[in-house]
């Protein structure tokens, strides 16, 4: 590919699979025409038109092609990159940001703009939950968790919390009981440590519910005694 060609296959690769003429032109150095390398690069069968809306929207008709592309980048230009086509997009889609929650969350997220990292990622993460698509949000809850590490929140100490409760619950809605477990015994971890009484007992209740679906009725009888113990524990010290 020619050079024009080329710059304009890295930028697009930024975006994603799919990108629009819009996002790509905000990536542009100068006011450059793009109709012509989009066109050339259609010919050439890299990219491929599959919308007249909003200035058009194009995909790679190969994802080796845009993987190949992305990397060929310098680090520290994709995480530049990432950052102005996050920042578009939320200008471009503020009257309807929920559609569009789980790029913004990867855009900010690979821009290292950590506190709207996390904001859109426990939206997408929300949005996801809501609409038992339990994969995407366990996806997103793991990104949380991944940029709550990175630094201080306000907050951030409830919100891991949440964070290993809502993963618990979502491997146990598609059947992974092991996976929900961990997360359970890491939130009863975590509870401990913080003395978040509420969710300790919580934690005891979800490990005991598990026990009594796994048919181990003593293992669960212990967790929900605790889970009694620690609520009672709770109101006598509030009283």
């Amino acid at each position: 590919l020619g050079e024009s060609y080329k710059r304009v296959v890295q930028l697009a690769s930024v975006i994603g699979t799919t990108f629009s003429h819009d996002l790509l032109s905000a990536l542009m150095d100068t006011e450059e025409v793009l109709a012509e390398p989009l066109s050339g690069l259609e010919r050439e069968g890299i990219i491929e038109r599959i919308s007249s809306l909003e200035g058009g929207q194009y995909r790679f008709r190969h994802q080796m092609m845009r993987e190949v592309a992305y990397h060929a980048l310098l680090r520290r230009d994709r995480r530049r990159y990432h950052g102005i086509v996050a920042r578009n997009m939320e200008k471009m889609y503020k009257r309807n940001p929920r559609l569009h929650l789980a790029s913004l969350s990867y855009h900010f997220y690979a821009a290292q703009d950590w506190e709207k990292a996390l904001t859109y990622t426990l939206e997408a993460a929300h949005e996801a939950r809501h609409a038992y698509a339990c994969h995407e949000g366990l996806t997103c809850f793991n990104r949380a968790l991944d940029i709550l590490d990175k630094g201080s929140f306000s907050g951030q100490e409830e919100t891991i919390l949440r964070i290993h409760e809502w993963k618990g619950r979502l491997h146990y809605c598609v059947g992974q009981l092991k996976e929900a477990e961990a997360a359970f015994r890491t939130l009863l971890k975590e509870a401990q440590r913080a003395r978040h009484r509420n969710m300790e007992a919580e934690a005891f209740f979800r490990l005991g519910w598990i026990s009594f679906y796994e048919h181990h009725p003593r293992a669960a009888q212990r967790y929900l005694g605790r889970a009694v113990d620690v609520c009672k524990a709770r109101k006598i010290h509030d009283t």
